[in-house]
């Protein structure tokens, strides 16, 4: 057999077996094509997967929004350590107490020049600066004033005439710091004398205590006005 017929033979056995290799790969894609097509399901909209933020909104502004969610946060959630209520300096007249009523009734007092006479269980009236100034202690004739503040009324005889009078201002005064015995004690003269700031009211009252307790380191003193 010549050597053109060997080859002649070859080609065509290889020209054959490419034919079906390409057949049978064509077959195959079909077959992956329809398989694709039988197996791909949709996935609803609602269960695709979203981004965490609108992709449409800038980086910049994201942080923005975020920045500001986390601040009224922590404004919501923020309580403050500073305490409701705290000391307050004496000097500044305190507010009116719940009690507003006039049942309280100061009966006549006894007059006194010296205010180191106890009251006993009467109320004083200290006569050297005019008679304006009354004491008594905060256990027993003057407990009801530590629940009047300013805008309460109470009544008083003094001399013989019964009046209404009306708190116009409450202090508590720390006793060692503010209401020295020092004859020169502007502050106690002022209390003496019934003035407040300048106004010379109708009479200035005073017991120990801060006004909800009986502690003998503090006075209340309340200035009232004839009504």
């Amino acid at each position: 057999m010549s050597k053109g017929v060997i080859f002649s033979n070859i080609f065509n056995k290889l020209s054959s077996f490419s034919g079906a290799l390409c057949s049978l790969l064509i077959l195959a894609l079909l077959g992956i094509t329809f398989l694709n097509n039988q197996l791909n399901v949709d996935i609803p909209a609602a269960n695709k997967v979203r981004d965490a933020f609108d992709v449409s909104i800038p980086f910049n502004e994201v942080a923005k929004l975020d920045l500001r969610e986390m601040k009224e946060e922590i404004a919501s959630n923020y309580v403050s350590s500073v305490p409701v209520s705290g000391y307050r300096a004496p000097a500044v007249s305190q507010p009116a107490a719940a009690t507003t009523t006039n049942t309280f009734h100061i009966g006549e007092p006894t007059p006194v020049y010296d205010t180191a006479v106890d009251a006993g269980n009467g109320v004083m009236r200290y006569m050297t600066y005019g008679g304006r100034f009354l004491y008594a202690h905060s256990t027993r004739a003057f407990d009801p004033i530590k629940y009047l503040g300013i805008g309460s009324t109470f009544t008083a005889t003094i001399d013989g005439v019964t009046s209404t009078y009306r708190v116009s201002a409450r202090y508590v005064y720390n006793k060692a710091l503010e209401l020295d015995g020092s004859a020169n004690n502007q502050r106690r003269i002022n209390i003496y004398t019934a003035r407040d700031n300048g106004v010379r009211h109708s009479l200035s009252l005073m017991t120990c205590g801060n006004g909800s307790n009986n502690d003998g380191n503090f006075r209340l003193v309340l200035y009232a006005d004839a009504i």
